[in-house]
């Protein structure tokens, strides 16, 4: 596309379109003339602003590599953090894996054992639900067990 950018190159192409200002035409000829420099001033700065707006996305387009390549270089720094960290957890799976295999077993149960507190599930204690606690009152055959408090439900699964 060709920049027109002085008078003179546009005298010129109003001359090439054959306008001239003297002779008989000349009226029809000067209209003619503003026409296409009316037509010609047009393009310019139809032409200015589409320059103006392929420098305004060359600069985001610039803009945007920028970013493109700051993200890239990121994406580098943490594909190595992940490799790094994944030969951590390989190495302590490993250390894991030996420590169960040379672990002293005790193949005793852990009530056995005395680890673990045994809690028998047939004594009611706080923690059970009024619920729980009305259906246990139930099987013992307790009377009146729907009218009962949660306390008094317990003193009476106690006895």
């Amino acid at each position: 596309m060709a920049k027109v950018t002085s008078s003179d190159d546009t005298t010129s192409a109003v001359r090439k379109a054959g306008v001239e200002k003297s002779g008989k035409n000349a009226g029809k000829k000067t209209k003619k003339a503003k026409k296409t420099k009316q037509a010609l001033s047009e393009a310019e700065e139809q032409l200015a602003k589409a320059l103006k707006q392929v420098e305004k996305l060359r600069s985001t387009v610039e803009l945007l590599e920028g970013k493109l390549e700051k993200s890239k270089a990121k994406s580098q720094q943490w594909k190595a953090e992940a490799r790094q960290e994944r030969t951590k957890v390989a190495k302590l799976e490993a250390k894991l894996r030996r420590a169960k295999r040379d672990a002293p077993v005790d193949r005793q149960p852990p009530a056995e054992r005395g680890d673990l507190p045994v809690d028998d599930p047939s004594v009611p204690d706080a923690s059970w639900t009024v619920v729980r606690l009305r259906a246990a009152a139930r099987e013992k055959r307790l009377p009146g067990v729907s009218r009962m408090t949660k306390a008094a439900l317990l003193d009476a699964l106690r006895s």
